[in-house]
């Protein structure tokens, strides 16, 4: 969700949230299709905090255009980061080979320039955006340096925020109307009482 009076994101599907410990051995079998990242796609069981930047990142992207960044069905949605981001190396991403033993079955794409995707984004916007979707977790910019980031030194008062986005998760019609439901009531109640008051 986002409140844009109060310029935040609210990521709301917490169905299975954990707290980081010591240890970074976890499930691979988790996240929010569209807004997995790459190490948990490649079926890794170490990962971070920065598989919640990749989300963000994506929603950003989202929030940008009112589609989703990365859609496509699962068992493609690898390709799909690929096509935009470019295949990753063992240059790019070292030990990505050993990450992601299925890495040769994928065809090699180039990185495209994101401003192609993300036209409305000023050059501060793409390089937050990029910082955000890196592929290699290690690179990938932290919470903390994101919010410092120059995109939000300039911010206005009133920032534009879609209030459609054709991404939907489920894959029921009758789950998918009930989303459709609450997501009208939420637009309308942002419309009216500026959400989040």
């Amino acid at each position: 969700m986002v409140d844009c009076s109060k310029k935040v994101v609210k990521l709301i599907d917490f169905g299975f949230c954990r707290e980081l410990v010591d240890s970074d051995i976890y499930s691979s079998e988790i996240a929010t299709q569209w807004y997995t990242a790459p190490e948990i796609l490649f079926h890794s069981s170490r990962y971070s905090a920065p598989i919640d930047i990749w989300a963000v990142g994506c929603i950003f992207g989202e929030m940008v255009t009112g589609k989703c960044t990365f859609k496509g069905r699962p068992k493609k949605e690898i390709e799909t980061i690929f096509r935009t981001l470019g295949t990753p190396t063992e240059a790019t991403w070292p030990g990505i080979t050993n990450l992601f033993a299925d890495l040769n079955k994928y065809r090699i794409f180039e990185a495209k320039d994101l401003s192609e995707s993300f036209p409305s984004l000023d050059p501060s916007g793409l390089d937050l955006l990029t910082s955000m979707l890196c592929l290699d977790p290690n690179k990938r910019i932290t919470a903390e340096a994101a919010l410092k980031h120059p995109y939000f030194k300039d911010l206005g008062l009133h920032p534009k925020c879609p209030y459609h986005s054709e991404c939907v998760i489920s894959g029921t019609p009758a789950a998918n109307g009930r989303v459709r439901k609450v997501l009208k009531m939420l637009r309308k109640n942002f419309q009216l009482t500026g959400f989040g008051d």
